[in-house]
């Protein structure tokens, strides 16, 4: 069960940087979006409806820090897996 937890984890990791860090548009096409779209956003990305997965909230929330270039924001490879994965239970 530890194998495809870990599997798991590491298969949504590199889809996720693979998404992020070689298509580079997503946070272009973030900066478009106007203050009410990104508030929409938010609120469909945290509805246990549509998403149920923490990870993704948490890059969400991650990108939001990196758009109000609040501390801590980055696009880096290690600081987006920090940001990510880094409250993950194992």
């Amino acid at each position: 069960m530890e194998f495809i937890f870990t599997y798991r984890k590491s298969v949504s990791y590199n889809i996720i940087l693979n998404f992020v860090m070689q298509n580079t548009n997503l946070l272009a096409h973030l900066r478009r979006f106007t203050l009410h779209d990104f508030r929409e956003l938010r609120k469909f990305i945290r509805s246990p409806y549509f998403n149920q997965r923490e990870d993704v909230i948490r890059l969400f929330d991650h990108f939001d820090t990196v758009l109000n270039n609040k501390k801590g924001g980055s696009v880096k490879k290690e600081d987006v897996w920090k940001a990510v994965f880094s409250k993950s239970k194992i």
